[in-house]
């Protein structure tokens, strides 16, 4: 049986073994980096607790009324602001790693390129997700001094 796969394996250039190689590499480094940046997420988000619980914030923005509550509704969407914006802050360091690394570069082509180009499309993400959250902050604390405004 081994000698049959040897001898069809010899009837095929090595550079096309070693394109087919290189592809079955490709698509495992692909899970793989899908697999490490979702965990990243999970466990950065547990690592570093925002101003309030996230499911406390939906308690919090249900039953605003003062100003107070507001600002406070305005302080957890700026620590999340600020997380994600240290998020896309890493994940740009990272993409250099990728772009930078010898081993990456020498593995073949497009394992630096695929890494480099998820941690643009991750950090495009968490920007957004910073902007966002910077609007929500914004229009609590319009709201905070329209309910100030009224005492």
């Amino acid at each position: 049986m081994t000698s049959k796969n040897n001898e069809a394996a010899a009837k095929i250039p090595q550079h096309e073994r070693n394109q087919k190689i290189g592809d079955k590499e490709m698509k495992r480094l692909k899970v793989l980096t899908v697999v490490l940046t979702f965990l990243g997420i999970v466990i950065g988000g547990w690592g570093i607790p925002p101003s309030a619980h996230a499911a406390d914030i939906e308690q919090m923005i249900s039953s605003a009324k003062t100003a107070p509550d507001h600002e406070a509704i305005a302080a957890y969407y700026d620590k999340a602001a600020a997380e994600a914006k240290d998020m896309a802050a890493a994940h740009e360091r990272m993409r250099n790693k990728y772009v930078q690394s010898p081993s990456l570069q020498s593995a073949g082509p497009g394992y630096a390129r695929v890494g480099a180009k998820d941690c643009d499309i991750i950090q495009r993400s968490y920007l957004n997700i910073a902007d966002e959250d910077e609007g929500l902050a914004r229009m609590h604390r319009e709201m905070a001094a329209k309910l100030g405004a009224q005492h």
